[in-house]
């Protein structure tokens, strides 16, 4: 099945994001980084970020089942007393798609929201409908992630090497890690770089499967939601 990039409408945003991601044993990578330079990088040290996301899909996984994710996403300021979120997006990524000219490289169409607004009659929503169609697209599972990283540069690409940990709503109990480096200006070449050296250097492995896929798995394994095998 082909799916081609749809014309943007008003307050959506497509991109092609070119991202790597590395399943760590623990978090020492990111312990080694230093500012402002770090392996001939320009370091830029992120603020902390919490990240509340909700996967939604329809009750045979039909999005899924297409290598399609539909999230909502809230952020949070892990420094800040308060519970409400700062900004929240919605986000549909499409299937990784060769003629990007990556190999990691997927088409993104992202909408900001308000935080406690309905994704009823959005954007998203009805583009989500035309991958389903005559099917109900609704909640699947929530997980809770705190993001810490970097940004890098070096020779015009502009980069994100991130660290997740992540637990589940349903089980706050499971706890996963992971290490995203994110390509986010410049040439396809400097995420090559950075995986060189993550996977070289630091004996970072590798994940095909993400964050999102190993939670639900584990979801049903538990007999809690249902997810493609």
């Amino acid at each position: 099945m082909l799916y081609p990039h749809r014309p943007v409408t008003t307050g959506v945003r497509l991109i092609v994001e070119r991202e790597m991601r590395f399943v760590p044993a623990e978090n020492l990578l990111l312990q080694q980084v230093t500012t402002p330079v770090w392996h001939d990088y320009s370091v830029t040290a992120l603020r902390p970020e919490g990240l509340e996301t909700t996967y939604f899909d329809t009750p045979s996984q039909s999005l899924a089942r297409q290598g399609i994710t539909f999230r909502r996403r809230l952020f949070h300021d892990p420094s800040s007393q308060l519970t409400v979120a700062s900004a929240a997006e919605l986000t549909i990524k499409l299937p990784r798609d060769a003629n990007t000219g990556h190999l990691f490289a997927r088409p993104e169409y992202t909408e900001t929201i308000e935080p406690n607004e309905s994704i009823h009659g959005r954007s998203l929503v009805m583009l989500a409908a035309e991958y389903a169609p005559g099917e109900t697209i609704s909640e699947w599972f929530t997980s809770y992630t705190d993001r810490s990283g970097y940004e890098l540069r070096r020779a015009g690409a502009t980069l994100l090497l991130t660290w997740d940990r992540l637990t589940l709503a349903a089980d706050p109990s499971y706890v996963d890690e992971e290490i995203e480096a994110e390509l986010s200006v410049g040439p396809s070449e400097g995420l090559d770089d950075l995986a060189m050296l993550l996977t070289t250097t630091y004996g970072l492995t590798y994940g095909d499967n993400g964050k999102r896929t190993r939670a639900g798995r584990h979801l049903a394994h538990l007999g809690l939601i249902n997810f493609p095998t």
